[in-house]
C-alpha cells in the first residue's frame, strides 16, 4: 500500500493549486492591460450583468428583491430575488468596492470552496489516495475532451490553425464550459458549482437536511442549475426508495416535489405575469443547442470509462446510482430540443454531464494509469488536460494582449460614468450612441439606460432600432416623453446645439471625448 499522497492530506493547499489556471487569466488581465486602458475585472460580456443586479438590489429600495436593471421603466416591478446577488449587492452597497474586483473577489472564493467539494466528492468515489490518484483529481478537475485535438487537425487539413480552428467544434468558442474546471471563469458558476458539489456530497454522507438546504439554495440561485439539480434530486430519491436503496427519510421526495413546484410556478406563472419578463422568455427561447459531433467530442473519452465501468452490470452503489441518475437528467435535459421547444438547451451542460460520467469510471482510469508504463499513462493525462491548457493559454494571452473577451475602459468612458453618478444626473435615463456604454452604466452608476444587454434588455430588438434611428435622423421614441433624458454621445468637436435633441434648457457638460447632454422632461 503506497503512503497517502499529501495532495489527500491538505485538500484546501490542492484547491488553492487547482485554482492556478483561474489565477493566470485574473493576473493578466489586471497586471498586463493594454496600454491606457483600466482592467474592469469583467472576464466575459455577460458578466456584467450580474453586478447591474447586485446594485438594483441594494439600490431599488426592496432589497433582497430586486427589479430588472436592464428595465427603462422606472417602475419595474422587484420581482426578482438571488441570494448571492442579494449578498454581492449588500457588500457593494456597504463597501462600496468597485463592482468588477467584488465579482472577481466573490469568484475567487466560492471557486475554492468549489474545488474543495470537488476534491471531497472524488475522494468518496476513488478510495485510492496514491500519486496515481492524484494524478487523477487533476484529470477530474482540468480534463476535457477532444475539442482541441479535432480542431487542429481539421485545421492542419484545411491549411488555416488558429484559436477559431481550435476551437471550432467546441461551442462558442469553448464559453459554455462542457468540462469542469473552465467553471471558474465565471464566479457565478463557480458559486453553482459550489452549491451543486456540496449537495452532491451531503447526500452520499446522508446529511439530509443540508443537502435540503443546499438544494433550495440552488433553486433560489439560476433557474437553469435549480432546475436541473431539483430534478436530478427528485429522480435519485425514488431510485432510493427500490429496494436496496439507500431510504433517504420520508419527508425528503414530498419537499423535493414541493419546492419543484414552487420553482416552476414561480418561473412559468408569477415572472411571465410581467410584460418585461414575458418579452424576455421569448427573447431566451433559442435553440442553443450541442450538435452530436460536439456531445462525442466533449464525453466520448468519459462515456468509454463510465460505460467500461459498469459492465458486466452489479448491484451498483449510492454513488454509482446518483452519479447515473445526475449524468441522465443531464443528457436529457442538454438535448430538450428532442422533446420540446428548445430553451437554450446548452444552459444544462456546464460540466454537469461531464462530472458524473468522469466520476463513474475515475477507478478504473487510476487503475489502469498505474498499470501502464508512465510514459503512456502521461500520454493520456495530456490527452485529457489538452483541451484546458489550450483554452486558458488562449484566454491568458488574450488578456494579455487587450483583445479577448474581457472588458476594459478608457480614461474618458471613465470619466464619464464618474460623472453620470454624480447627484446632478440623478433620475435621468441614459441614452447613450454607443450602446455598450448603456451596459456600463447600469453596472457603474445608479442610472437606468434605454438599452444596455442585448440578453436581459426587455424589446432588445426594438430598442436597438429606436437607437439606430435616433443616431441616423433624430427620431425619439414615445417611451423619452416625460423623462429627463441624458444623451452620452462623443465629442465631435460641433456645436452641441446642432443636435436635434439638445433644447434650449438642456445641460450640457463637455468631457474628455464625451458630450452630456442633460434635457430635463418634456410633456
Amino acid at each position: 500500500m503506497m503512503p497517502e499522497h499529501w495532495v489527500f492530506r491538505r485538500p484546501w493547499l490542492t484547491a488553492l493549486l487547482l485554482f492556478l489556471p483561474m489565477a493566470l487569466v485574473y493576473a493578466a488581465h489586471f497586471l498586463l492591460p493594454p496600454r491606457d486602458l483600466w482592467p474592469t475585472g469583467f472576464l466575459q460580456y455577460d458578466q456584467q450583468s450580474y453586478m447591474a443586479m447586485a446594485r438594483e438590489a441594494w439600490e431599488g429600495g426592496a432589497w433582497p428583491l430586486f427589479g430588472l436593471p436592464s428595465s427603462a421603466d422606472p417602475a419595474t416591478p422587484a420581482l426578482y430575488a438571488y441570494p448571492h446577488i442579494a449578498l454581492l449587492g449588500a457588500l457593494q452597497g456597504v463597501t462600496r468596492a468597485d463592482p468588477g474586483r467584488l465579482y472577481d473577489l466573490f469568484g475567487v472564493l466560492a471557486g475554492l470552496v468549489f474545488l474543495r467539494l470537488a476534491i471531497a466528492l472524488y475522494t468518496r468515489v476513488v478510495l485510492r489516495r496514491d500519486a496515481w490518484a492524484a494524478l487523477g483529481l487533476l484529470l477530474f478537475a482540468w480534463g476535457g475532451g477532444l475539442f482541441t485535438l479535432a480542431g487542429g487537425l481539421a485545421g492542419l487539413l484545411s491549411g488555416s490553425l488558429d484559436y477559431n480552428t481550435l476551437f471550432a467544434f467546441d461551442p462558442h468558442g469553448g464559453f459554455w464550459f462542457l468540462n469542469l474546471g473552465r467553471n471558474l471563469f465565471y464566479a457565478v458558476e463557480a458559486y453553482y458549482h459550489a452549491l451543486a458539489f456540496g449537495l452532491v456530497v451531503a447526500l452520499l454522507d446522508r446529511r439530509w437536511r443540508l443537502a435540503g438546504l443546499l438544494l433550495l439554495l440552488l433553486a433560489a440561485s439560476h433557474p437553469f442549475t435549480g432546475l436541473q439539480w431539483l430534478l436530478i434530486a427528485a429522480l435519485w430519491l425514488v431510485v432510493e426508495r427500490l429496494p436496496g436503496g439507500a431510504r433517504p427519510p420520508a419527508w425528503m421526495l414530498p419537499a423535493v416535489l414541493a419546492l419543484l413546484a414552487l420553482f416552476l410556478a414561480y418561473h412559468l406563472l408569477l415572472l411571465p405575469r410581467g410584460p418585461e419578463h414575458a418579452a424576455l422568455m421569448r427573447a431566451w427561447s433559442l435553440a442553443w443547442t450541442l450538435p452530436v459531433a460536439a456531445q462525442l467530442l466533449a464525453y466520448g473519452p468519459v462515456v468509454l470509462l463510465a460505460a467500461r465501468a459498469l459492465w458486466p452490470p452489479a448491484v451498483f452503489g449510492r454513488a454509482e446510482r446518483l452519479l447515473l441518475c445526475a449524468a441522465l437528467a443531464s443528457l436529457v435535459l442538454a438535448n430538450h430540443e428532442l422533446l420540446i421547444g428548445p430553451r437554450q438547451p446548452l444552459h444544462f451542460t456546464r460540466g454537469y454531464i461531464w462530472m458524473p460520467l468522469f466520476l463513474l469510471g475515475a477507478p478504473l482510469l487510476v487503475d489502469w494509469l498505474a498499470r501502464r508504463r508512465r510514459l503512456v499513462a502521461l500520454a493520456v493525462c495530456g490527452l485529457f488536460l489538452l483541451d484546458n491548457a489550450a483554452w486558458f493559454g488562449v484566454q491568458i494571452l488574450q488578456n494579455a494582449g487587450g483583445f479577448g473577451a474581457a472588458r476594459y475602459l478608457t480614461a474618458a468612458e471613465r470619466g464619464a460614468l464618474g460623472a453620470l453618478s454624480e447627484p446632478r444626473y440623478a433620475g435621468y435615463l441614459v441614452v447613450a450612441e454607443d450602446a455598450r456604454f448603456g451596459y456600463d452604466a447600469i453596472v457603474y452608476t445608479p442610472l437606468q439606460a434605454w438599452y444596455s444587454q442585448e440578453h436581459s434588455t426587455p424589446w432588445s430588438d426594438q430598442r436597438q432600432a429606436e437607437l439606430t434611428r435616433w443616431r441616423d435622423s433624430g427620431t425619439e421614441p414615445v417611451g423619452w416623453k416625460g423623462r429627463a433624458v441624458v444623451f452620452v454621445v462623443a465629442d465631435r468637436g460641433q456645436d452641441p446645439a446642432a443636435y436635434p435633441w439638445a433644447s434650449a434648457d438642456s445641460r450640457i457638460e463637455r468631457l474628455p471625448g464625451y458630450l452630456l447632454i442633460a434635457r430635463p422632461a418634456r410633456p
